[in-house]
Parts: C-alpha cells; sequence; structure tokens
C-alpha cells in the first residue's frame, strides 16, 4: 500500500497546558494530542504517538493535592508534581481529599489498522444514482475509562474520497467528492453518489493520526468505469453577417431568422461509451424527424416554425434525456424609401430590412427605366454607384420578387412582389 503523508503536523512544545482552567502539562519528546470537551466526560483526554521513557504528567496547581492511578492491578498515590505516563491509565487528582480532575492517557502505537480492499457493487436500480461499497479494514477499536469509571469506545473518523465531474454552466471539471466515515465495526459498509467520470475510491485515515502528524496508509480501489450520466445540452445559433438581417438572434432563447444553423452540443459527463441520438422534428409534425448520433449537430432549419431537438445519452447501464426548444421566425420585408451614400457610415446603403428569406431577387432602375442595380442577395445593398461612380441624386425605382420560409393561409410559400421608389440624397 502506499504512505499517505498527511497535510496537518501538530508541533509540540516540551511543557503544553490541557486547558486553560485544568492545571496540567504533559512534558515528553512524543507528539501528542489532547482531547477536551464533555463528550469525553474527562479534563483531558491525552493521545501519544508512543509513549517513551520519560514521559511526565505534570499537576502545576497548587494546595492539598494527591495523584491517584493504577497500572495493571497496581494502584499508586503520589503528591509529587509529575508522575510518569503509562498507556491506558486514569489519572485522577484529588484537592483535600475530593476527585476533581480526571485524565486519561493513550498509546495509538497500541491500535493499529490495516486495510485490504475496498469492493464496488452496482445494484440495477440504483447505480445511476449511487453506489454500494465495502471496505475490508482490520481497525482495532479505542476504548477508555472516562471519570464515572465506565469504560467507552472513542469514534475515529476516516475519510473516504474519489473524483468526480461537475458542470459549472459552461464545462465539466474534475471535482473531489470527501465523505467522513465513523465506523464502530468492520468491514466498513457505506453508500456514495454515482461518480461521472471514471475514478479510483481512496480510504484513509483517520482523524487522531492526522492530529499526531502520522503517516498513514491509504487504500485505493480498482479503477471504476462510470455509469450514471449526465446531460447539459446547448444549442447556439451560428449567427450570419448581414446587419439588415432581423432578428439573427435571441439571448435568452434559441430562436432567430431562418435559415437558421444551430450548433447542438452534447455536454455529457466525461464517462466512456456513450452513446447520443439526436432527433430534429417540427412541432406540427413530429413523425417527420431527422436523426444524427454524434454529441455535436450542426443543423439548418430551412423553414419558419417551432422545433423540438431531443437529445438521449446511453451508458452500459444509465440514460439522460433532454430537449431544446427552437423557434426559426416567419419572414418579413421592409424597403426603405430613402438613403445617403455620403460615407459618413449612417445609412450608406440602399438596403432592405428582412428575415428568413428562401429566395430574393431586386432590381433598381433610374427614372428613364435603365437597369443600375441587381441583386440575388437581401443581406447586399446598392451603394448609389453606376459603374463605379457615384449615381446622381434623386428617385429611383426597385422591384422586388421573394419568397419566405413560412407559409400563406393556401399552405404557399410566402412570395413578396413590391415595388416603389427610393430617394438618393447626399
Amino acid at each position: 500500500m502506499t504512505k499517505r503523508i498527511l497535510i496537518v503536523f501538530l508541533t509540540l512544545l516540551s511543557s503544553f497546558y490541557i486547558t486553560a482552567q485544568n492545571p496540567f502539562s504533559v512534558s515528553t519528546p512524543d507528539h501528542y494530542t489532547i482531547l477536551t470537551g464533555t463528550q469525553y466526560r474527562l479534563d483531558g483526554l491525552i493521545i501519544f504517538d508512543k509513549i517513551s521513557v520519560g514521559a511526565q504528567l505534570i499537576y502545576t496547581g497548587t494546595g492539598n493535592f494527591q495523584w491517584s492511578y493504577s497500572v495493571g492491578s497496581d494502584t499508586y498515590t503520589s503528591t509529587m508534581n509529575s508522575v510518569d505516563v503509562y498507556p491506558n491509565t486514569l489519572y485522577t487528582v484529588k484537592i483535600n481529599g475530593i476527585s476533581r480532575y480526571h485524565v486519561y492517557t493513550l498509546d495509538y502505537s497500541e491500535f493499529p489498522s490495516s486495510y485490504q480492499a475496498i469492493n464496488i457493487s452496482e445494484d440495477p436500480q440504483t447505480v445511476c444514482e449511487s453506489l454500494n461499497l465495502e471496505i475490508l479494514c482490520d481497525i482495532t477499536p479505542i476504548y477508555y475509562i472516562d471519570s464515572l469509571g465506565q469504560r467507552t469506545f472513542l469514534p475515529r473518523t476516516f475519510t473516504l474520497q474519489y473524483t468526480t465531474s461537475a458542470w459549472d454552466g459552461t464545462s465539466w471539471n474534475d471535482s473531489l467528492a470527501v465523505t467522513t466515515l465513523t465506523p464502530s465495526s468492520s468491514p466498513i459498509t457505506t453508500s456514495v453518489v454515482a461518480p461521472l467520470k471514471n475514478t479510483y475510491f481512496e480510504f484513509f485515515g483517520d482523524d487522531i493520526s492526522e492530529q499526531l502528524g502520522i503517516i498513514s496508509d491509504t487504500l485505493y480501489s480498482d479503477l471504476y468505469i462510470a455509469k450514471a450520466v449526465q446531460i447539459h445540452p446547448k444549442g447556439e445559433v451560428i449567427e450570419r453577417n448581414a446587419k439588415n438581417e432581423k432578428d439573427r438572434t435571441t439571448q435568452n432563447s434559441i430562436a432567430g431568422s431562418s435559415p437558421l444553423v444551430v450548433q447542438f452540443t452534447a455536454n455529457a459527463n466525461p464517462a466512456d461509451n456513450l452513446y447520443y441520438e439526436w432527433i430534429i422534428f417540427k412541432t406540427t409534425n413530429p413523425e417527420l424527424y431527422q436523426r444524427f448520433s454524434d454529441p455535436e449537430v450542426n443543423y439548418t432549419f430551412k423553414e419558419s416554425g417551432d422545433y423540438i431537438a431531443r437529445l438521449r445519452v446511453n451508458s452500459e447501464l444509465c440514460s439522460a434525456t433532454d430537449s431544446l426548444n427552437i423557434k426559426a421566425h416567419d419572414s418579413f420585408i421592409d424597403v426603405p424609401n430613402v438613403f445617403t451614400p455620403n460615407g459618413d457610415g449612417i445609412n450608406d446603403e440602399f438596403r432592405v430590412a428582412y428575415k428568413s428569406l428562401k429566395s430574393f431577387d431586386i432590381w433598381i432602375y433610374n427614372r428613364w427605366g435603365r437597369l443600375v442595380y441587381h441583386s440575388t442577395d437581401p443581406g447586399s445593398g446598392w451603394d448609389g454607384t453606376i459603374n463605379g461612380r457615384p449615381a446622381s441624386t434623386g428617385t429611383y425605382y426597385y422591384v422586388i420578387n421573394a419568397y419566405g420560409s413560412d407559409y400563406d393561409n393556401k399552405n404557399k410559400p410566402m412570395h413578396y412582389r413590391l415595388s416603389g421608389d427610393c430617394n438618393l440624397l447626399r
């Protein structure tokens, strides 16, 4: 097993007071930690890394006091300020013949732990949410005698951790899942949230060894192949750069002028052997759909209307499903009646405002019927020149023939036949 160096080390002085109220200190070359609190029913539970010869427990108070403690079957009393430290020993200080303070000492090296294996079991009914772990280990229980003379179990906290993956709204990132265990018997059984990526489970401890600065063993499981599936599908509109196309994108929804090009991303957790299925259909005709099996799909919505992109991702045992709503807007054309090609960057071209057009033709004529401009691109505009030379100011006439991506009340493609005049000013 690999040794794990714990982060927390206890630096000890040659003399350390147990509490500000209790008149005790410890003199020892050894590492030790002191547990205090009403739950222990002691004035101090002192745990040594390993008790060596010369360790002393010192009473720093004054007055008429007497030590009382037992080592094996022998009971000792003393009125000296200091007494030798023995393992598994309850020390009582009597003041004027009345028991006042109680301190218990433990040698941590007498309570070893050894680890064998971590067994992982998958319940088909719950594997997508949780796993059951069995940690095979031998942990020697620690008992002490409290101030009431009762044999009391001292719980120790061990750590079980593993790396999973967490979605931060834009990407998946490694995240450490940590569980603390306070076992009272072996083996240890527990349940954990199913990891969202392949991982190893690690078991180590305990909290007392951490306080003592002891190098602790770490038990590793075999590599676990993640089965749980979580998805965060996203659709992003691929924008076009025509300034006069309206409603190219909508910030809080997947919508825009058609042909609406959308890049769909599954954003599934980083597990192996995932299978993707995108189903894209119009809400008015769900039987006609397009199916894709890639994690990323670029799709063009050529007709206006409401659509659904449904994603399903499967692993060996688990699956996740989610849907996105898409709207391709109805067609629209608005023709200006004036433009000013004077180079000031404002209204310098004759451009129609439009959205969701399938086809487009525009012809512009001068007052004598001469064709000065023709285009099939609604995103382009006439810059007010003829053969590269500025056209004269005045009135010009346009004719537009276009078809939208939507349908009229006779279920025919929306047809635009527009004509009119526009003034060129400088």
